[in-house]
């Protein structure tokens, strides 16, 4: 009869647990929400300024191109002999 007694007490602590998990839950849920919702935000605003660096770029290189180059294009690098 003791390994009943032993297995309520488990079956109680357990018991516990899962309805703490259950309180909690929703809190963590929302407070994710919160932080996606920010990361999303970010990300369009991100999006959006790497766009006007693009159209930027292109303008650019369509006045350069009716050019010539403004600086000599980069030597390439050494090559390793052993």
């Amino acid at each position: 009869m003791e390994i009943f007694g032993g297995m309520m007490v488990m079956m109680a602590i357990l018991g516990l647990f899962v309805v703490a998990v259950w309180l909690v839950l929703p809190f963590a849920v929302f407070a994710v929400k919160a932080k996606m919702e920010r990361a999303l935000d970010l990300l369009e605003s991100v999006e959006q300024r790497l766009g006007r660096v693009e159209e930027r770029l292109a303008r650019l290189e369509e006045v350069r191109g009716a050019r010539e180059p403004v600086s000599p294009a980069p030597a390439a690098p050494p090559e390793e002999t052993e």
